[in-house]
């Protein structure tokens, strides 16, 4: 059995180029190494990718790495072992890629996550509007078919379709979504409508994404760059259970 830190020891930080640039589709990486699992599936690592693992509450991109020989590795997922980014996959044509390769990125499921992700920071901003006080967050997915945000406490009581017609306000605004970079000491100070910031690993620097004039929150996923591109968000439920509340959404 293959143990992922035995994959990435010894091997560079990977670049991770998605958390610059969240529509890039095609890029040319470099491969450091590659570790068979069977005769066809294996372990892949790049100096670069455009492949977001799972993990924050993303599902994993998907997608190829072509190699100049024509050879072709489908990645199934993508797995991460502390700095390093590992795609595991099939050998679909030819041989285990190696030397410059290009990365191709199965665009659709991305973005329908990158609407997911936004969607979930809109409706965390949503919460907080209806509900106020002090929340916090106990976990969250923002993937189709559905998505949802989980909070302690019970918010049985709650309307969804209060939290729903102020995240679509929100949508409708078409307000600008980016990230930033700031340091340990500056976030408290960058960051608005985070929940419980006691929970984050420490780190000499955090990536904050910022729905203007809405919230900023630390994350380290793919969005859309306005919220106009989510489309209609749809709360189809708050579920409350074992001192919890879950709150479920789609986007359409």
């Amino acid at each position: 059995m293959v143990r992922l830190e035995e994959v990435a020891e010894g091997c560079p930080e990977t670049t991770r180029l998605y958390l610059e640039d969240a529509y890039l589709r095609e890029v040319e990486a470099e491969v450091i190494r590659y570790v068979p699992e069977t005769k066809k599936s294996g372990y892949l690592v790049l100096n670069a990718t455009i492949f977001h693992p799972r993990g924050g509450g993303q599902p994993s991109d998907t997608g190829e790495v072509v190699a100049s020989d024509g050879s072709r590795f489908r990645v199934r997922k993508v797995l991460e072992a502390g700095p390093v980014v590992v795609h595991y996959g099939q050998v679909v044509q030819g041989d285990p890629p190696t030397g410059r390769v290009r990365l191709l990125l199965d665009w659709e499921p991305r973005y329908q996550v990158m609407r997911y992700h936004t969607a979930g920071h809109v409706l965390d901003h949503a919460v907080l509007s209806v509900v106020g006080g002090d929340l916090r967050s106990a976990s969250a997915f923002h993937g189709p078919p559905e998505g949802y945000i989980e909070f302690e406490g019970e918010l049985g009581a709650v309307d969804p379709r209060a939290l729903e017609a102020e995240a679509n306000r929100v949508v409708g605004e078409d307000r600008r979504v980016y990230a930033i970079w700031v340091g340990k000491e500056e976030l408290p100070g960058k960051v608005k409508g985070a929940f419980n910031l006691s929970r984050l690993p420490d780190l000499p620097r955090y990536r904050v994404v910022v729905i203007e004039g809405i919230n900023a929150i630390p994350c380290g996923g793919t969005h859309v760059s306005r919220t106009g591109e989510v489309g209609k968000v749809r709360v189809t439920g708050i579920d409350v259970s074992g001192g919890l509340s879950r709150v479920r959404y789609r986007v359409e």
